[in-house]
């Protein structure tokens, strides 16, 4: 397990990001921190530059300029698996399982990065105790997650909001600090936007911190700590989900100021 006691300061700081594919400047020199223990919101419009952001952070693209720093060590423009054994999990925009493995099987992928049997041991199946080691947290956090009576179900045969939540429990099997949700709630019914608002609550208490991508205004304005709005990949404003709520700059970017 990975130590995860508070850090002095803020736990993600993102400093100046920059992203420009060609002429197009798709992040603006955005800067804004993430604190121990907090969900942090990031919305804003279409196009407003989130998902480069989000991508900027887990290493899924590289930076044109400017620093990312987790815990006091620069990770920018690290590949993925750098910022994943850091202590970053993520989840995808568009649910990325395998539909016809097992919940526990895609679950177990999440923990690659805690082993150490290489591909030889492997081969001669000389690495049971690691796999019944891996095993058995993938199905930790499946229980962790709600999920129980599905273990052993074929991931492609759940309904999409518990899909979103396969890949979160996913997430946790690789023991992260921060935990990075690409707009978890995306087609969510009601009752199941509700489900997935305890179990972030519950991870929250129990010392997690989220970084959250979302569209969904009610699901983020009733979940979050603090927001970090976004327009033209630059940062709009920033503040308690009340203010955010109440800020002209903001009306002004989803509503066109009516």
């Amino acid at each position: 397990m990975r130590h995860h006691a508070p850090a002095d300061g803020p736990l993600l700081e993102v400093k100046a990001a920059r992203k420009q594919f060609g002429g197009l400047v798709a992040v603006n020199d955005l800067s804004f921190d993430i604190r121990h223990g907090e969900i942090l919101g990031l919305i804003g419009p279409n196009g407003a530059g989130k998902s480069t952001t989000f991508a900027l952070i887990s290493g899924a693209l590289s930076l044109t300029s400017g620093e990312v720093v987790f815990r006091g060590a620069s990770i920018g423009s690290r590949p993925p698996f750098e910022v994943a054994r850091r202590g970053i999990g993520r989840t995808f925009q568009h649910v990325k399982l395998i539909p016809t493995m097992s919940v526990l099987d895609n679950v177990a992928l999440g923990a690659y990065l805690r082993g150490r049997t290489g591909v030889v041991k492997a081969a001669l199946r000389l690495d049971r105790h690691e796999e019944a080691r891996t095993r058995a947290e993938a199905a930790r956090q499946i229980e962790r997650c709600g999920l129980g009576a599905h273990t052993f179900d074929a991931a492609g045969s759940l309904a999409l909001g518990q899909q979103r939540v396969v890949e979160i429990a996913r997430a946790l099997a690789c023991d992260p600090t921060l935990l990075l949700l690409d707009e978890p709630a995306a087609g969510l019914r009601f009752l199941e936007k509700q489900e997935l608002a305890k179990l972030l609550r519950t991870l929250k208490s129990e010392g997690m911190t989220i970084l959250l991508v979302e569209h969904d205004m009610d699901f983020v304005m009733g979940l979050t700590d603090r927001l970090v709005v976004m327009e033209f990949g630059q940062k709009l404003a920033e503040g308690l989900p009340a203010e955010i709520q109440t800020n002209p700059a903001v009306r002004e970017a989803y509503l066109g100021g009516v």
